[in-house]
């Protein structure tokens, strides 16, 4: 008998940057379209869209939420209630945090379905359904006897990427944009993507974990149908790409842009690239052509050696060079930066926002560099995480000691550099074309000071943390937090995440993976 599902995208318990496009994210879409082909009753609820529905807790057989580090708590929360009206009620996670980190999301789920869950979350249902064991399921976590079990990876998909149902955000009654910037504090945005993987190592991302390390490109005609039935059914004419790095494959991609070209959709596009999308000329003049109003550009550091350090593989230079090159053919450059770097100190921030503004660059982000407490640490050891919250887990707030700096200094120092980039000049600056347009610099402008509000009483509390931590010269005593760390909770032995901590003091064996 077909199961009744639930499938849910929660909100993050803080603002973030991306909180003002109001839009299905991390692909509940794409779960809900294949249960439903596979014949069970599925509903999709996006909090933002059509609500959540707690009224109803009791009709679903199977109840699941995507989990980001910085929607944990909400959906920790809202699977208890789920728990107290139905218990019967099977409760299963995804998304990018249950996938890098199932250990500490089957303390909240029943199941976790890692990485891609297309072909998954279908064998996973059939399971469940029939009643039967879930060992032969590739890409699930799950307790049995209080014995955490990872099955293996699954393959990822050679092909990915469909057409959503749309029908499956029961309840969606489309609003007046009026409705939605003054309600909502956002606009219906849309989202798709042209492919999946990143083949980078970036040390501070965990990008080609959830979509694998390779390239690997959506179909052509599903996604100019989805582009055009969003744009009817949310009356839209905006979308982000989602690829971890658009122009990755020269050839998908101008496959992909003279797709868009001669459909001649009238969208306008914005997509995340790396500096390289600069060495493609003609790519740059095709995405000109196709409607694509700004990149948002993987800049993250402008000193050499924490690019290097970082693995970043670009230069300065080749920074310049691409902004210049993007600018050229008239499309807006969005700076995306990380702070937090061991060399990183009370001006690096400042540095950054002087390097858009001399550069042409409309708009930038800071993003703290994050460190995760169930995991092993990937840029900044483990022992060196301050704030074990994960509501700041967002790339917002700063969640590790620094080596030269406080975190509540470094924290100010990122708020006060965005808070003088979005400031009321730029916004008037806007008015005559500038920066980005109107819209998009006054959308900045408000919600930076939004979470510049939350980042207040955060530097108190850090300014409380960090007080013991730290010599007469602001610089990080490692011995005495190595002795007394503010995280004291050991990695559990059944952890899948088995990469080295860089705080080793020796290398060590990779935790065994237990693989039935």
């Amino acid at each position: 008998m077909p199961l009744k599902v639930a499938i849910l995208d929660l909100e993050s318990t803080l603002p973030h940057s991306s909180s003002p496009l109001l839009q299905p994210r991390h692909d509940v879409l794409t779960v809900g379209t294949v249960l439903r082909r596979a014949g069970h009753d599925v509903e999709v609820f996006v909090e933002i869209l059509n609500g959540l529905p707690t009224e109803r807790l009791h009709e679903f057989d199977v109840v699941g939420a995507a989990v980001t580090g910085p929607n944990y708590n909400p959906v920790k929360q809202f699977f208890q209630r789920v728990r107290e009206v139905n218990p019967r009620a099977t409760l299963l996670a995804g998304g990018p945090y249950a996938s890098v980190g199932p250990n500490d999301v089957l303390n909240i789920g029943d199941i976790v379905v890692r990485e891609e869950a297309d072909v998954t979350i279908v064998e996973l249902l059939a399971a469940l359904e029939a009643d039967t064991p879930l060992d032969g399921i590739a890409g699930v976590s799950f307790k049995r006897d209080g014995r955490v079990i990872h099955n293996p990876r699954r393959q990822f998909l050679k092909e990915p990427g469909m057409v959503h149902d749309l029908t499956l955000l029961t309840g969606f009654k489309r609003l007046s944009l009026a409705t939605q910037i003054f309600k909502y504090g956002g606009v219906y945005s849309g989202q798709a993507m042209t492919s999946r993987g990143c083949p980078f190592p970036c040390t501070f991302c965990y990008e080609n974990m959830l979509g694998g390390t390779g390239f690997r490109a959506h179909a052509i005609a599903p996604f100019v149908a989805d582009i055009k039935q969003k744009m009817e059914f949310f009356g839209i004419r905006h979308f982000s790409l989602a690829d971890a790095n658009f122009g990755t494959n020269p050839k998908h991609c101008r496959e992909f842009l003279r797709a868009i070209i001669d459909a001649d959709l009238g969208c306008k596009f914005t997509a995340l690239c790396r500096v390289d999308i600069g060495h493609h000329p003609d790519i740059l003049e095709m995405m000109s052509q196709a409607g694509f109003v700004r990149v948002s550009l993987g800049m993250e550091a402008l000193e050499e050696p924490t690019l290097a350090s970082i693995e970043k593989r670009q230069t300065v230079q080749e920074i310049v060079d691409s902004v210049a090159r993007i600018r050229a053919v008239g499309i807006d450059v969005f700076g995306l930066f990380m702070i937090g770097f061991d060399d990183d100190n009370e001006n690096t921030a400042k540095a950054m926002t002087r390097f858009c503004e001399e550069n042409d660059v409309s708009a930038l982000s800071i993003f703290c560099l994050t460190e995760y407490p169930g995991l092993p640490g990937r840029t900044i050891p483990r022992y060196r995480i301050c704030e074990t919250n994960l509501d700041y887990s967002g790339a917002h707030f700063v969640n590790t000691f620094p080596k030269r700096i406080r975190p509540s200094v470094l924290e100010r120092a990122v708020y006060e550099a965005l808070l003088r980039f979005y400031s009321p000049q730029a916004v008037l600056a806007s008015l005559f074309g500038k920066k980005g347009g109107l819209a998009f610099q006054l959308g900045m402008f408000k919600q930076i000071r939004k979470i510049a509000r939350v980042s207040e009483a955060h530097q108190k509390e850090l300014e409380r943390i960090e007080a013991p931590y730290y010599d007469s010269q602001d610089r990080l005593r490692e011995d005495y937090l190595r002795a007394h760390p503010v995280l004291v909770e050991p990695l559990p032995k059944d952890l899948m995440a088995n990469w080295p901590d860089p705080g080793d003091l020796a290398p060590r064996p990779l935790a065994p993976i237990n693989i039935l």
